[in-house]
Formats: C-alpha cells, structure tokens, sequence
C-alpha cells in the first residue's frame, strides 16, 4: 500500500456510464496517492493531472487539448469495447491512456501511475485489437465503406447511388467483403466485423440497432 505521505495525484473522473465511474471512484479511493476531484467547477484552483473518461468523453477532451492553454490533463479511456480502430484513433489524438473494462481494477491504477510518470499506457487488448486492425484487416477502405453504409441499412442500389458507384460494383464488393470475412450474410459480415473492431464505434451502434 502506498504511504500517506506519498505526493498525490490528482484524478478526475468523467466517465458517462455512471455505474463505471462509481466503481471507478471506489478502487482509486482506496489508494493514499489518489486524489478523487469532484466537479469541474471544484477544479479551478487545482485542476486535475489525470481525467479518466469513456470513449467518446475521452475524444471530446482530447480535441478541447489542442485548443487549450496552460496545464493540460492527462487523458485514460476506459472502454467497454476495445475496437481496434478506436483504439488507434485515440493513439492519434494523443490520449495517453486506454484500458479495457474487462481489464482488473489494478490495471486502472497502474495506468494512471504510469501516465502521472510520462509514460503512455494501453493495455494489451487494446494493443492487440489495435493491431489487428491496422495489419490483419482484410478490408479495404473502400470496402469498409461499404460495410458502414450497410449497417445504416441500406440497399445496394441506395449505396450506389450514395457512393457514385454502379449497383453491379456494389454487389461485387459486398461479395468480396462476405467471402474475406468467411461470412454467409450482411448480418454475419457485420457481426464479425464489430467483434474485430473493423468499423468504428458509430457505425457499430448503428449495426447493432439495425441487426444485432
């Protein structure tokens, strides 16, 4: 455990689902180096080192970053689901930090150490998810495209007319996309590629509505 006189770091949560933030606040309560900031309001004389936030909270703060002066926290998302490609576009935007939910609450304190130290910390599924995307997605990106306009439930035809494509080359690539991922239906092709993370969490919501 660490001592009490231990310097503490300041952690702010903003976490939207407010089940996780709960759980969040008690695991960081029990360690003497954490310090819980409540409310954004309660943080102007001493605003946060570390923000713990979901996904799409975490983007947003991400994007405010670059338009921000003086100190500028540290972000960590914790994602329900690591979807490769959000993972990277997090790693693009400079988030320092990304655990998955499914990970131990240990895992959450370690990575908000290690960011308080400089140091970047994504866990190993969220590496892992990240690279699969990035070097064993069979789709190209023309074909993902497609992919997202099919969660939105559209035909081919609609496609075509939507992408400037002719319907027999949008029946062409949605054959391409059913036989790369070993898939016999759209709704298969989407289900796999949301548990491969190949589509972004938008389009994800989108499928799920629509399919899943």
């Amino acid at each position: 455990m660490t001592s009490p006189n231990t310097r503490r770091l300041r952690v702010q949560i903003q976490h939207q689902a407010p089940l996780v933030a709960l759980g969040m606040r008690v695991t960081l309560s029990q360690h003497f180096d954490m310090e819980l900031l409540e409310g954004r309001a309660a943080t102007a004389d001493a605003p946060p080192q570390l923000v713990v936030a979901d996904h799409a909270r975490g983007m947003a703060l991400a994007a405010e970053r670059h338009q921000a002066t003086g100190v500028r926290p540290r972000l960590l998302i914790v994602s329900t689901a690591c979807r490769g490609l959000e993972v990277q576009a997090a790693l693009e935007a400079g988030v320092e930090g990304y655990v998955s939910l499914r990970c131990p609450p240990e895992e959450l304190v370690f990575g908000l150490r290690q960011l308080a130290s400089g140091v970047r910390h994504y866990c190993a599924e969220s590496t892992m998810q990240m690279a699969d995307a990035l070097f064993n997605s069979p789709l190209t990106p023309r074909e993902r495209e497609v992919l997202a306009l099919v969660a939105r439930g559209l035909s081919n035809r609609s496609m075509a007319q939507q992408l400037g494509l002719s319907a027999e080359t949008v029946k062409r690539h949605m054959t391409t996309i059913l036989d790369k991922l070993h898939a016999s239906s759209r709704t298969q092709a989407l289900s796999l590629a949301l548990q491969r993370g190949l589509i972004p969490s938008a389009v994800a919501a989108q499928a799920e509505r629509a399919y899943l």
